[in-house]
């Protein structure tokens, strides 16, 4: 059945070809803008540098635009490369049914035949867009999502202990997440602290 469907792709298979290389391509851009991010953070204002800020921020919006653009490409692609395909998929149908015997004409009624030729189609166009998109783009996203979490893990159990314990007990959003933790433009807030005693008094 694949085969039979694939050779109805006939002369746009460089739209199908280049439709998840684009994918690609937009995926790495934004997986490339966190690092970036971090980069701010790092080498611009826990440095007190706004070159540093400009330059890395001016990145962020190049990557940004082209994602912006890989993306509208994909799109344009995968579109033309569906359309192509059920086009050539109802003309080889039509030509099948101007075929038929008188037999087959009656067991094939002319709504089911119109059905056929309209929305099967339709859904197997919706079905080639969406494989050449999303079927190349979840997958790189949950393989990308998988090395950046082994590169920089979230927030462990021993992590938290090791840095509660290196801070006195107190372990703040700045703490879990590093030097990240000054995108939140916000001041520190106490996560895990240990009540006082009068309090505990009280609550007794």
């Amino acid at each position: 059945m694949l085969k039979t469907l694939c050779r109805y792709i006939g002369n746009y298979r460089r739209d199908s070809i280049l439709t998840p290389l684009y994918t690609a391509l937009e995926v790495l851009m934004e997986i490339l803008i966190p690092f970036v991010t971090a980069a701010i953070i790092d080498r611009g204002i826990e440095a007190g540098s706004m070159r540093g800020i400009l330059l890395y921020g001016a990145v962020i919006l190049l990557f940004a635009c082209l994602s912006l653009v890989f993306g509208v490409r994909a799109g344009t692609h995968a579109a033309s490369a569906s359309a192509g395909f059920a086009c050539n998929l109802r003309d080889a149908i039509y030509e099948n049914v101007q075929t038929f015997s008188f037999s087959n004409i009656d067991k094939f009624s002319t709504a089911g035949l119109v059905t056929r030729m309209t929305t099967d189609v339709t859904n197997l166009q919706n079905a080639y867009q969406m494989l050449l998109r999303i079927a190349v783009r979840a997958p790189l996203m949950l393989l990308c999502s998988i090395r950046l979490h082994r590169v920089d893990p979230f927030i462990r159990p021993e992590k938290i202990r090791t840095k509660k314990k290196a801070h006195g007990g107190l372990l703040t959003r700045r703490t879990l997440h590093g030097k990240a933790g000054a995108a939140f433009a916000a001041p520190a807030i106490p996560l895990f602290t240990a009540r006082p005693a009068h309090v505990r008094q009280n609550r007794r």
